[in-house]
């Protein structure tokens, strides 16, 4: 994601300044329309109804820490890659991978991942558009955390000879003290900030291979074989964990014979290509769906010195249908009381609850936050468990009546956690 740097304006709401002009097109970057950016990091925007583009829509953006509760909290520092460019919604971004995964392990609130990705963003102070300006910037360093990752090195790696801004200044060799790396004590700085949240268990991430030269005027060498080397220095100089995510996602030494000379494509004989294209997204930057799945695995593995959770695992859930709060460790069990014959919607008197009718009803979460909050329901994820079999739909269907409205097939309690913010339960 390419993010031209700017300042703002004191005392006009969003105003903008290019003080250092970006490069290339961001025509091919699918933008977010609940944020008018693109990727699905965890945030809102601040004023919903202004029309911005997408450099002014990156600074309207609050990004609070999720969950609430005695959860492991973890925030997740990153660009655009942490953000889930090129993913096919948030839930295939890989910090939520993580989160399903964590959630599948130890139950529904143990632990809670944030996705604090920042599309174009630079380790930089003075990159084209620095991590330390954006508001995810602001969010981690106003909680605090049990684990921060912290992956920011790809959009530093522009440099004009590649057809990008003038970020990386070449002054970090082999052989050279970090001392005299800009990158390396930009990283060294941001590192003994987040030791102030908390004392947090902290990781550096080498990040992922670069496929092409020149991809957003990126450096191919940069990424592939100076970043691999410096990272892991720079880790143990502040005596940080590091994951190899380079390595994980396909990333080797010899990676200019190894690496298809044009980038990935559909039929490309290097296998690792599978993570970064297919029919659902083909770039050489950003994984598809498929690589952010094994990304997150690939960072589950390297949290190996995680907190545990501050609670025992939850016991099995009881019969019913299970919701659960998003943003929040909050569950809500419906059992078969709460269910009344539906007329409306065409659903012809099957047995219904919605979350229209749970908010007139005063339904809350059993942390007591409500299940509706403004215009919108809090309802992250579901579940079926016991003998239950369950329908799902995204409509208020038994308060109002919907001709069209859609209805899932049948789930049981072998379908699991479904990550899907669901607000009419049919049995």
């Amino acid at each position: 994601c390419l993010m031209p740097k700017f300042t703002m304006v004191v005392g006009t709401l969003l105003a903008a300044v290019v003080v250092v002009q970006g490069h290339g097109s961001l025509k091919h970057f699918p933008i977010n329309p609940v944020l008018g950016v693109s990727g699905f990091p965890d945030c809102h925007r601040l004023h919903p109804a202004l029309h911005l583009d997408m450099v002014d829509a990156s600074f309207d953006l609050a990004c609070p820490q999720r969950g609430s509760g005695p959860a492991v909290r973890i925030g997740m520092v990153g660009d655009s890659i942490t953000a889930g460019v090129h993913s096919s919604g948030g839930n295939h971004t890989y910090p939520f991978q993580v989160q399903m995964m964590l959630d599948a392990a130890h139950g529904w609130g143990a632990y809670t991942v944030t996705n604090l990705g920042a599309c174009g963003s630079t380790m930089l102070r003075k990159g084209d558009s620095p991590y330390w300006e954006r508001p995810q910037f602001k969010s981690l360093t106003t909680n605090t955390w049990d684990v921060v990752t912290i992956m920011l090195g790809t959009n530093d790696a522009k440099d004009p000879g590649s057809g990008g801004p003038n970020d990386w200044h070449h002054d970090c060799g082999e052989d050279a003290p970090l001392s005299g790396c800009t990158y390396a004590q930009d990283y060294l700085a941001m590192i003994a900030e987040v030791r102030k949240l908390g004392s947090p268990k902290i990781y550096a991430m080498i990040p992922p291979p670069l496929m092409q030269q020149g991809a957003y005027g990126m450096n191919e060498t940069v990424i592939n074989t100076v970043l691999p080397q410096l990272v892991p220095r720079i880790a143990a100089a502040a005596a940080v964990g590091l994951i190899d995510v380079f390595s994980g996602m396909g990333g080797v030494s010899a990676w200019r014979t190894a690496f298809p000379p044009h980038g990935c494509n559909l039929t490309s004989g290097y296998a690792p290509c599978g993570w970064w294209c297919d029919q659902q997204s083909c770039d050489q930057c950003h994984p598809n769906d498929v690589g952010y799945h094994h990304l997150a695995t690939t960072v589950l593995a390297g949290l190996h010195t995680m907190p545990s959770p501050p609670s025992p695992p939850a016991p099995p859930l009881a019969a019913g249908v299970w919701l659960f709060e998003d943003g929040g460790s909050g569950k809500l069990r419906l059992p078969r009381e709460n269910f009344t014959a539906n007329t409306n919607s065409g659903r012809e008197g099957a047995m219904a609850w919605d979350a229209c009718r749970g908010m007139r009803d005063g339904a809350t979460f059993d942390n007591g936050h409500p299940i509706w909050v403004g215009a919108a329901a809090k309802i992250a994820a579901v579940e079926v468990a016991g003998n239950w079999t369950a329908k799902f739909g995204g409509g208020c269907g038994v308060s109002y009546n919907y001709p069209t409205m859609a209805v899932s097939g049948p789930y049981t309690s072998a379908d699991g956690l479904r990550y899907e913010g669901f607000i009419y339960v049919e049995l």
